[in-house]
């Protein structure tokens, strides 16, 4: 595991000195230099079957982070490897994959769930391109739905007894990593030693996707794209402490997680999480249930507090924070985000009732007034995720996109697999409430993985843990 650790604070190390190209970035020809070998022996091993290939792009998704650290002329390593992985999984596999699609119905019904959500999505960046949105923005929101394709390499994978203990062990590295990274940015704004706007602040910002706020008392709430996945893998350890299947260590990285949720300050998450752990509720150790669920909520509130006490040098306990999030779900012109998301609704609905059915395309766009900003502004973030694939996608691809959870779903259910699967996937839809969950390559990716593990030999799991 450490070796992995290492490996995911080098990574990020490596692309804040020699950052790839941003809007405010200056790109390296290093950060270029240091992909294409990656993508060439990634390719080699595919083409030759060796599924040390899958473990590169295994390794850049769990240990890369955003997924922005390093790129080819503008495009990312993880694109990247997602068009050449596919493209030689299609050369090596599609005899066998037609077989299974003509013989295994519960194949059939995921592949054909894929790929009518993927030509949903193709039409709508020619509807967007159609309504004159940017073909460029059309074309970006495409590409998060082409990592449901994972799914074929995925379930050959997850039976594969030699790739299930890296996985193992390179979760566990990336969370302390990512944590120290979280923790490290945290103290460095809290202590100034890193401001607004500067070389840190826009890294943070354009490579790693993290947003700053800070809320007073030298307090920083800190929000990373990465950590869309908190959730779900919060709730994975709290379900190992409640199955007692948990190892020492899973304490503690649920511990870095939580405290983790505690600085995100996302409200939308905590629901998640909470909403998550009644789908974990669990008659055979419901004791154990209770008492893990109550303590890890507890741990969240009090590591919060710990950690505000300390940055305001015992000044506030930062309660009043979480009560004015809490207010704010209620009353929401009490708070600028609250109320920025409430002012996009009406011009959200405008925009679904033009195109109620097949709605304006991938690439859409919503003009609205910014209590943050204080000014007008054009944004392609609707912060409300069923909304932003009814306008862009319409009912049409709404529906289609409910059909693809209710099957992922089913089959969960179906083959009786771990109750934690159908916990996180409650979870991620709870988020795509207020963020774009569903269709981010991160909660594609997770959508990918549970719909993957219907299609797992339980036996060669057990051998391989």
């Amino acid at each position: 595991m450490i070796p992995y650790v290492l490996i995911a604070l080098f990574l990020p190390a490596i692309s804040y000195l020699f950052p790839p190209e941003t809007n405010h970035l200056t790109g390296s020809v290093l950060n270029t230099a240091i992909s294409i070998p990656i993508v060439f022996l990634s390719a080699y091993w595919l083409f030759k079957k060796d599924y040390r290939g899958w473990l590169i792009i295994l390794g850049e998704f769990v240990l890369g982070g955003s997924g922005n650290y390093f790129s080819l002329n503008g495009v990312s390593l993880r694109t990247t490897l997602l068009i050449v992985s596919l493209i030689i999984y299609t050369f090596n596999f599609i005899k066998n994959d037609w077989q299974d699609f003509k013989t295994n119905p519960q194949f059939r019904y995921a592949t054909l769930g894929i790929l009518i959500l993927l030509l949903v999505a193709a039409l709508g960046v020619v509807n967007g391109y159609l309504n004159q949105h940017s073909l460029t923005s059309a074309v970006s929101d495409i590409i998060p739905y082409a990592y449901l394709l994972y799914f074929f390499p995925l379930r050959r994978l997850l039976n594969n007894p030699s790739f299930i203990p890296v996985l193992k062990k390179m979760l566990p590295g990336a969370i302390i990593a990512y944590s120290i990274i979280y923790f490290f940015t945290f103290v460095g704004f809290s202590a100034g030693l890193f401001q607004v706007h500067d070389l840190y602040y826009w890294w943070w910002r354009d490579v790693v996707l993290g947003k700053t706020t800070d809320l007073g008392f030298n307090f920083y709430r800190l929000v990373m794209d990465l950590q869309l996945l908190l959730v779900p893998l919060a709730l994975y350890y709290v379900y190992n402490i409640i199955q007692k299947t948990a190892k020492k260590i899973d304490y503690y990285l649920l511990a870095l997680l939580l405290i983790s949720l505690g600085i995100n300050l996302t409200r939308v998450y905590y629901l998640a999480f909470v909403v998550g752990l009644v789908f974990l509720a669990n008659k055979t150790y419901w004791k154990r249930y209770l008492l893990t669920s109550a303590t890890t909520l507890l741990f969240i509130f009090s590591s919060f507090t710990s950690i505000h006490l300390a940055t305001s040098l015992g000044k506030s306990l930062g309660w009043e924070i979480f009560g004015l999030r809490l207010q704010s779900i209620a009353s929401p012109q009490i708070e600028e985000s609250s109320l920025s998301r409430m002012m996009l609704l009406p011009k959200i609905w405008e925009k679904i009732k033009t195109n109620p059915i097949i709605g304006e395309g991938l690439g859409a766009t919503i003009t609205a007034f910014s209590p943050i900003a204080k000014t007008t502004i054009t944004t392609p973030h609707f912060d409300w995720g069923y909304l932003e694939i009814w306008t862009e996608l319409g009912m049409i691809g709404l529906i289609i996109w409910i059909t693809l959870i209710v099957l992922i779903a089913h089959l969960i259910i179906k083959n009786k697999k771990s109750r934690f699967l159908l916990s996180a996937l409650v979870a991620l839809l709870v988020i795509n409430l207020t963020s774009p969950a569903l269709f981010h390559v991160l909660g594609v990716m997770l959508l990918a993985y549970l719909l993957s593990t219907s299609f797992t030999d339980q036996t060669k799991l057990s051998r391989a843990s």
